[in-house]
């Protein structure tokens, strides 16, 4: 097989990384971030710059940087930039260690698909970066793979590597995995389970995840080591729904008490479920933060729907209430003052909405942005106004 860092990982955005999202987690546990409207945004890795532009274009008065070491990548993001208009956009083509930004440089710091996948000494980088150039108040995006899951994961990514030699590692693992001589074993339980997701993925997703040389999975007591090495701290995960804090009753049963470690408890929590991959936001050591969020902050911000229907009827009077518009002012809705807050977290811990800092602009039937338009004509889907990615055809 060719070299798998040459492969193009793909025109991809990231939900999850838009400041609009990253924003309204840290302030539940207390942390006033800048105003994402007029943000100063960096991507570390920015691959082919969809997920920057696809941001860039959703904050007309951000300002936006992406850096990656790839040429090809660089060039396929500023001849889109180009090709789109966008304005408050620019890429480099750099190491990261190589690029000294000023202090305090950037309101938000987004890499994703990097720590991972570099050697230990860019991972060293990234973290330097993030200390050096985030602003005091600024939130960083790291996401990285994780143990014990990816213990099981690791069979895939050995198995692959083996057969790296052949024209198709895929296909010669595949065979491996309907060739076991002990179908019934533990060993061949695990590695067709697993096989069996990844084999559904693409094959660039295979060359940057399991073929390339680095790739490093963590515990994530020894990533928030690395991080507090460099005066940073975990803040919270990315993925509302996924944090220590935001579990149901039945899982906090099995958590260490409340108040207890905030790091041991979100340890304790990918041994429970088997954790295999993080998005976690970092930010200055220095800032006080809250030990318990504080729910209220939801009030504050805007609901954006994601569900079209719920068994509950006061969850489905917030999704009545949103349907026709898509995005509302948590103050707007409609809703008994004492059961508000309690609903919307609910809601956003079951993924039924996203809880955002901005008011995105969302016109039934208004025309594709230039980005969407050009995603659009690849087909099948595009990044709409939410930084969702949406099949052609369907409304937001």
């Amino acid at each position: 097989m060719s070299d798998p860092s040459e492969v193009v990982y793909g025109d991809l955005t990231f939900t999850d990384t838009h400041p609009a999202l990253t924003s309204a987690i840290a302030a539940l546990r207390g942390l006033h971030t800048p105003a994402v409207e007029h943000a100063r945004i960096l991507e570390l890795g920015c691959g082919t710059g969809f997920n920057l532009l696809a941001i860039a274009e959703s904050l007309p008065s951000a300002t936006c940087t992406g850096i990656d070491l790839s040429p090809s990548h660089i060039r396929r993001a500023s001849e889109t930039a180009t090709a789109i208009g966008a304005r408050n956009v620019e890429f480099h083509c750099l190491s990261i260690a190589d690029y000294h930004p000023p202090a305090n440089s950037f309101d938000y710091i987004i890499a994703h698909g990097l720590y991972s996948w570099v050697p230990p000494a860019i991972r060293e980088s990234i973290l330097s970066l993030i200390r050096h150039a985030l602003a005091p108040n600024g939130v960083a995006y790291v996401s990285y793979n994780t143990l014990p899951g990816w213990h099981v994961r690791s069979i895939i990514r050995d198995g692959l590597r083996f057969f790296s030699h052949t024209p198709s590692p895929r296909r010669s693992f595949d065979l491996l995995a309907q060739s076991l001589l002990t179908p019934n074993s533990i060993y061949a339980q695990a590695l067709n389970a697993e096989w069996a997701d990844v084999n559904q993925q693409p094959d660039y997703y295979l060359a940057h995840e399991y073929l390339v040389p680095n790739c490093e999975p963590f515990y994530f007591s020894a990533f928030n080591a690395a991080a507090a090495a460099h005066g940073l701290q975990f803040l919270a995960e990315a993925r509302f729904f996924t944090n220590s804090f935001a579990q149901n009753e039945n899982t906090l049963a099995h958590l260490d008490r409340p108040g207890d470690d905030l790091i041991r408890r979100e340890q304790h929590l990918d041994w429970l479920v088997g954790r295999y991959f993080r998005q976690s936001l970092l930010c200055h050591a220095e800032i006080p933060l809250l030990d318990d969020p504080d729910q209220s902050t939801i009030l504050d911000r805007t609901i954006a729907l994601t569900a079209e229907s719920s068994d509950d009827p006061f969850t489905q009077q917030v999704i009545d209430q949103l349907a026709p518009v898509t995005v509302l002012p948590a103050a707007e809705l409609d809703l008994p003052g004492p059961l508000l807050v309690p609903l919307l977290w609910n809601g956003w811990r079951a993924e039924l909405w996203q809880v955002r800092t901005d008011t995105p602009a969302i016109q039934p039937g208004a025309a594709l942005s230039p980005l969407a338009r050009l995603q659009a004509a690849a087909g099948p889907t595009y990044t709409n106004p939410l930084h969702r990615p949406q099949k052609i055809g369907v409304r937001h």
